[in-house]
C-alpha cells in the first residue's frame, strides 16, 4: 500500500510538470498572439471575466474538497456502498451548483459596463462573450464533473493531468489558428466550452473503465450528511477567503484603473500563476499521503514531518521569489517590450505576494488533512474583509500597488498567524510550540528578503537587456541563493533533517 502511495504521488508530481510546462508555454503564446493581433485590452477583459467567474464559483460551498474527505474511510473499508451514495450526492448537488451558477451570472449582466473603467474594445459585445464564459464554468457541473473526484481520493491524480494537458494542448492550436486566420475574440472563446465538454466526456468514460463498481446510487445517512454540511461551512469560508483575496483584484483593478492596466498586470501575474501551478502540483500529489499519515501515524511523528515538509516548501518558495525579482523585468521586456514594463516596485510587491501566500499552503494542508474545515472559518472571512475593505481604500490613494499591498497585509498578519494557530491548537495541540513555529516564519522570510535584496542589485549590476545578460541571470539567480540559503541553514534542525529525508528517499529508490 505505501509502495503504490509513493509511485502515485511520483507519477502525479511527474505528470503534473509536464501539464505546468504545458500550461505554461502555451498561454505565453496565445497571450503574445493576442496582444500582437488584437490587443492587450482584451488580456484585461478576459483577466476580469475570471475574477468575476470566481466569486460566482463560491455557489460551488466547497462540496468537492469537503466530500473528498468522506471518501478515505469508505475507500479504505472497502465500502462500496458508501461512495455510491456519496458521488450521488455530490452529482445531485453539482446539478444544483451549476443552475445556481448560470442564474447569478445571468443577474451580473446589467452590471458589467460599470465594472470597467475606460472604453471596452472595439466592435465586441461584452454580454454576448461573458455569456460564452459564464457557460463554459456552469456546463462542468452537468457533465460528469462528479466523476473526477474518484481519481483524487484513488491518488490517481496523473490521469486527471494527462487529460488535461491533452485537452489544453488541442484547445491553444485551435485558438492560436483561429487569432492568426480570423482574428476573431468569439470564436476564439467559444473553443472553451467545447473543449470543456470533450474533457468531462473523456474524463467520465476513463473513471467508467477503471472504477466500474461505482455507480450514483443510494442514499446518504442524516449523519453522514450532517457532517458533509458542517464541513462544507468551513470550507465555504476558505473559499469566500481565497476568492476575496485573489478574485476580487481583477476588478477592483478594472474598476478603478482599467482594461489596459489590469491587462499589464495580468502579464506580470501569469508568471506568479504559473509558479502557484507548479507548487500545487506538489501540493496536489503530497495531500493524499499527508492524509494518510495524520490517519495513521502519530501526531508526534506527524509534527515532526510537517517542520521537514515545510523548511524544504519554504526553499522551493524561496527559490522561486528570488528568480522572479532577478528576471521579471528582463522577460517582459524580452517577451513584450519597454512599453509593457510596469515599475519595479510593482515586481517587488509581486513577488512578496507570492513568497506570502506560500508560507500559508502547507498550514492549509495539513488543516485539511486533519478535516479542520470549521475549527478557523472566521480566519478567512476576516482576511477578505480587511482585504477588500484596503482594496478599494489602497487603489484610490496609491493606484495598483495598493491592491498587492491589500493582499500582502491580509496574509501576513491575518492568514499566516490564523492558519498556524488552528492547526496547532487543533490538532497538533501544542499551543506552546506555536510561537516557535512563528519565529520559524519569521526567520525564514527575514533570511529570504535579505537574499533576495542582495541578488537583486547583483543581478541589475550586469549590463546589458539580451539573451546572454538574460541566461547570465538566470545562472547567478538559481545557482547562488540556493548555496546561500543551504549555507546559512545548514545548522538548522529542520534543514538538516530534511537533507536527512532527501537522501534516505534517494537511497531507497
Amino acid at each position: 500500500m505505501l509502495f503504490n502511495k509513493k509511485k502515485n504521488a511520483f507519477r502525479g508530481i511527474f505528470w503534473g510538470l509536464i501539464h505546468n510546462f504545458v500550461s505554461i508555454i502555451l498561454p505565453f503564446v496565445i497571450r503574445t498572439v493576442i496582444i500582437g493581433t488584437i490587443g492587450i485590452k482584451y488580456i484585461g477583459l478576459g483577466s476580469l471575466f475570471a475574477g468575476l467567474l470566481g466569486v460566482l464559483s463560491l455557489a460551488e460551498l466547497g462540496f468537492g474538497s469537503a466530500i473528498s474527505f468522506c471518501f478515505y474511510k469508505p475507500i479504505a473499508d472497502n465500502d462500496t456502498n458508501k461512495i455510491n451514495a456519496l458521488l450521488n450526492f455530490l452529482k445531485k448537488s453539482y446539478r444544483i451548483i451549476g443552475v445556481i451558477i448560470f442564474f447569478c451570472g445571468i443577474l451580473l449582466l446589467p452590471f458589467l459596463k460599470t465594472l470597467i473603467s475606460g472604453d471596452c474594445p472595439d466592435n465586441i459585445n461584452v454580454y454576448i462573450l461573458f455569456l460564452i464564459y459564464l457557460s463554459n464554468t456552469s456546463i462542468s457541473y452537468f457533465l460528469f464533473a462528479y466523476k473526477k473526484i474518484l481519481l483524487i481520493v484513488h491518488q490517481r491524480y496523473d490521469i486527471e493531468v494527462k487529460i488535461s494537458t491533452l485537452v489544453l494542448f488541442i484547445q491553444s492550436i485551435l485558438q492560436l489558428v483561429i487569432l492568426m486566420l480570423f482574428r476573431n475574440y468569439y470564436y476564439f472563446i467559444l473553443i472553451l466550452p467545447a473543449m470543456t465538454i470533450f474533457n468531462n466526456i473523456v474524463s467520465a468514460f476513463l473513471v467508467k473503465k477503471l472504477f466500474p463498481q461505482y455507480f450514483c446510487f443510494g442514499k446518504l445517512d442524516d449523519v453522514s450528511i450532517s457532517d458533509i454540511v458542517k464541513k462544507v461551512k468551513g470550507v465555504f469560508c476558505y473559499k469566500i477567503g481565497s476568492t476575496v483575496l485573489f478574485s476580487v483584484d481583477s476588478i477592483v483593478i478594472s474598476i478603478f484603473l482599467g482594461l489596459e492596466i489590469l491587462g499589464k498586470f495580468n502579464n506580470y501575474y501569469i508568471i506568479v500563476y504559473s509558479l502557484f501551478a507548479i507548487q500545487a502540483v506538489i501540493q496536489n500529489s503530497i495531500r493524499p499521503i499527508i492524509s494518510s499519515c495524520i490517519a495513521m501515524e502519530s501526531i508526534g511523528k506527524n509534527y515532526s514531518d510537517f517542520n521537514k515538509f515545510n523548511f524544504l516548501y519554504m526553499w522551493i518558495s524561496f527559490s522561486f521569489s528570488v528568480c522572479c525579482l532577478c528576471l521579471y523585468q528582463n522577460f517582459i521586456e524580452l517577451w513584450l517590450g519597454n512599453s509593457y514594463l510596469l515599475p519595479n516596485s510593482i515586481v517587488f510587491l509581486l513577488v512578496v505576494s507570492f513568497y506570502s501566500q506560500s508560507c500559508c499552503h502547507l498550514l492549509r494542508i495539513y488543516q485539511e488533512a486533519s478535516g479542520l474545515f470549521f475549527e478557523g472559518k472566521f480566519v478567512p472571512l476576516i482576511a477578505a474583509a480587511f482585504n477588500l475593505v484596503m482594496n478599494i481604500i489602497l487603489v484610490n490613494i496609491i493606484g495598483l500597488p495598493g491592491v498587492i499591498i491589500s493582499t500582502i497585509a491580509s496574509v501576513m498578519f491575518i492568514l499566516l498567524p490564523g492558519y498556524a494557530f488552528v492547526l496547532f491548537k487543533y490538532y497538533f495541540k501544542e499551543i506552546n510550540k506555536l510561537k516557535q513555529q512563528i519565529m520559524y516564519y519569521i526567520k525564514y522570510i527575514t533570511i529570504s528578503f535579505i537574499l533576495g535584496i542582495l541578488l537583486f542589485y547583483l543581478c541589475n549590476a550586469i549590463d546589458g537587456k539580451g539573451i546572454i545578460e538574460f541566461l547570465i541571470k538566470i545562472l547567478i539567480s538559481v545557482l547562488i541563493p540556493n548555496i546561500l540559503y543551504y549555507i546559512i541553514f545548514i545548522k538548522d534542525p529542520n534543514c538538516r533533517n530534511s537533507i536527512s529525508f532527501l537522501l534516505k528517499k534517494r537511497n531507497a529508490k
